[in-house]
């Protein structure tokens, strides 16, 4: 079983062109950042489905048709499919993406954006 390319493609630049519609505003980057997921939600299900084709992947136990686990095919069946190598190298290489990460890693840092809410610090604000 092989991604029919041509057909993931075009799926991804109809959400690739919603995407860069949206205002160049915190709205909009919100907006951006949710057609992106789309586009690589539907990647990392295509990757999925051929990793489990490759035998290199169980499927889900939870029978024939189930996906399999979000997270570990964000993660890491992703970077399994891709070569952790080569995505690092093709990150790392790209101008615009280093200082995207970086930007994103110093306000992880400085506190200032949350991979997940700490609702006792929301809580104390009240």
């Amino acid at each position: 079983m092989g991604i029919k390319i041509h057909e993931l493609e075009s799926f991804c630049d109809r959400w690739f062109d919603k995407a860069n519609s949206y205002p160049d505003d915190l709205t909009g980057d919100f907006d951006k950042f949710t057609s992106l997921y789309v586009a690589y939600n539907r990647v990392y299900t295509e990757v999925g489905k051929v990793l489990i084709a490759q035998g290199k992947v169980k499927p889900s136990n939870q029978g024939k048709y189930a996906p399999l686990p979000d997270r570990k095919s964000a993660t890491f069946y992703i970077v399994d499919y891709y070569g952790e190598s080569d995505l690092h190298n093709e990150l790392a290489n790209d101008p615009d993406c280093k200082q995207a990460v970086k930007t994103l890693a110093e306000l992880i840092l400085e506190k200032h954006f949350y991979l997940h809410v700490n609702y006792q610090r929301v809580f104390e604000k009240f």
